[in-house]
């Protein structure tokens, strides 16, 4: 499955939040059942609103971040996941 495709279904999950001691940055994990299974996808939101896949992430190690997602209806679909994200962040905090 493209990742495009995947973004287009209702996520079963929607996780994230602004990473710690980098601030305007985010980490975004979506998360969609497929055919009975889970599968997830994983991305960093820089400060601007540029995206780039997660390749790796390890508790101690950190984050490793790839190269720029380039596709607008793929930025599209993760600047809506984030404004999700940054809605639920605000309300929590009222």
């Amino acid at each position: 499955m493209r990742e495009g495709d995947f973004l287009m279904r209702e996520p079963f999950a929607l996780i994230g939040g602004e990473l710690s001691g980098c601030p305007g940055w985010w980490k975004i994990d979506v998360v969609v059942e497929d055919e009975s299974a889970l599968q997830a996808v994983s991305v960093v939101r820089q400060p601007g609103g540029i995206y780039r896949e997660v390749l790796r992430e390890d508790y101690f190690l950190g984050i490793e971040i790839g190269d720029e997602i380039p596709d607008r209806r793929t930025i599209a679909q993760w600047e809506e996941y984030y404004s999700r994200l940054r809605q639920k962040a605000e309300e929590s905090v009222l």
